[in-house]
């Protein structure tokens, strides 16, 4: 499938829930006042007509997501080879909540999704990443809410030998949270960075000499660009990534834009991830 033909159907199914909203929307409204002069069979066609443009657009909207999927299997990883030549990428897998929770940067949740795995290398580092979505469900009984406490891109770098310690650099909100109680509080000596990020280390001293200047200078600056969604972690051997975008990235949907902007902004993510990257070990 390629761009111009997913355009076309998305377009297709987009009518038929539009179709179906509006067949929907009319038998709603008119449910009461036709029912009250029409007596209980004009209620009843009201009723189905509520019910059977509901239906209709539910179709649309998952026939639409089976056309979603074939896309990304067939259109995305020629774009994702543009951008990370040799990376393999499956849009059904994730993580498994065990390797995000060994990143140390999110709570288990009552409900968690992984999807659109990407596994390869980046300058002879191997790198896995994928979407993940986790959920609080809070019920008093009578209704039921659900929370969502992180969507986003999370990337773990793997490295041949393991850091000095453990490191975590956390947003305020995420670490007040839950607590770090088994770790070291860290004042770094840049009172912005301070603000910015809450910092967890095993070792103090080791800590400092992780948190080169421009290693920090380049997290202040992917954090004020995603908004203070973002943390970091150094956990064994690993350099672990999360950005809490509120984006469900390469999916396309209907009534969004379908376009390569539905790529640009994954690409732009994959570049600033990449220069995080080097400015802890620079262009070497």
């Amino acid at each position: 499938m390629n761009l111009e033909e997913a355009k076309r159907l998305k377009a297709h199914y987009e009518k038929l829930a539009i179709a179906g909203y509006i067949i929907g929307g009319v038998g709603f409204i008119l449910y009461l006042p036709i029912g009250a002069l029409g007596g209980i069979g004009a209620a009843l066609l009201m009723m189905g007509f509520f019910a059977g443009g509901f239906l209709l657009a539910g179709t649309a909207h998952a026939r639409f997501k089976k056309i979603s999927s074939s896309f990304k299997e067939k259109y995305m990883p020629s774009l994702i080879e543009k951008v990370l030549p040799g990376t393999q990428y499956y849009p059904e897998s994730g993580f498994a909540w065990e390797d995000v929770a060994s990143m140390r940067f999110l709570k288990k949740s009552d409900r968690y999704h992984s999807e659109d795995y990407l596994i390869g290398t980046y300058k002879n580092i191997r790198f896995e990443s994928a979407d993940c979505k986790l959920q609080d469900v809070h019920s008093n009984g009578k209704t039921t809410t659900v929370v969502t406490v992180f969507l986003g891109r999370v990337y773990r770098y793997e490295f041949p030998k393991n850091f000095p310690t453990e490191l975590l650099l956390i947003q305020p909100g995420l670490g007040k949270k839950w607590g770090f109680g088994s770790y070291e509080t860290i004042k770094t000596e840049s009172i912005d960075f301070n603000k910015e990020f809450l910092t967890f280390a095993r070792d103090e001293l080791k800590a400092f000499e992780m948190l080169l200047p421009q290693f920090m200078e380049k997290l202040l600056e992917l954090d004020r660009k995603y908004n203070d969604k973002i943390a970091v972690s150094f956990v064994g051997n690993t350099l672990n990534v999360a950005i809490n975008n509120n984006i469900d990235t390469l999916e396309i949907r209907l009534f969004h834009p379908l376009d390569e902007t539905v790529f640009n902004e994954f690409e732009s993510e994959i570049g600033d991830v990449k220069s995080l990257l080097d400015s802890l070990y620079g262009d070497k």
